[in-house]
This record gives structure tokens, C-alpha cells and sequence, in this order.
């Protein structure tokens, strides 16, 4: 499944009020590549959810043709639309 608005309401579905969110996806290092696309789509979309720069500082990781298992961090929830697309509910101590 290519990115679409299907994708972007997937997303959506999975953010509470409040919530951070990391964009997990492909980078070419070229300009126009799948990360810098989506990152920006994704960043006014589902405002107003505040996007993070390090997987970490987030509450949910949206991923796109990755699988956010890479990341090494624990999820409470990892959901997916399809294969390579998912959002996962980071699992935050205490």
C-alpha cells in the first residue's frame, strides 16, 4: 500500500490527545525521499500531536514499510493496517 489519506487515518486512529509520535520510515538521503515526505504530510495531518525527533521521546511510533520492533524499544500495543505499515504504543516506565 502506497501513502495515502488511508494511512494518515490509520494513524490518527492510534494518537490520544496529548500524544508524541516518531515517523519510522525509509531514508534515501535524497531530497523528495519516503522519510522527509511523510514526516512533513504527517506533521501538519495530525496536529495537534507533536512529532519527535527520536523514537524514544515518543509515545507512539508510526512506521511506514519498517517495523518499529527495530528500534529496540518495548510496546504495549503494535497494530497494524497492512504489512509495513503499523503504529506501535510505546511501553514507558512507570
Amino acid at each position: 500500500m502506497r501513502y495515502s489519506p488511508t494511512v494518515i487515518a490509520f494513524y490518527g486512529a492510534h494518537l490520544r490527545p496529548g500524544d508524541r509520535f516518531y515517523v519510522q520510515a525509509p531514508d534515501n538521503g535524497k531530497l523528495g525521499n519516503v522519510r522527509a515526505s511523510l514526516m512533513l504530510t504527517t506533521g501538519f495531518a495530525l496536529l495537534p500531536h507533536v512529532m519527535v525527533s527520536r523514537p524514544g521521546q515518543a509515545d507512539v511510533v508510526l512506521s511506514f514499510e519498517e517495523s518499529p520492533r527495530t528500534l529496540g524499544l518495548r510496546y504495549t500495543r503494535v497494530d497494524s493496517l497492512v504489512d509495513g505499515i503499523s503504529a506501535a504504543r510505546v511501553a514507558h516506565a512507570g
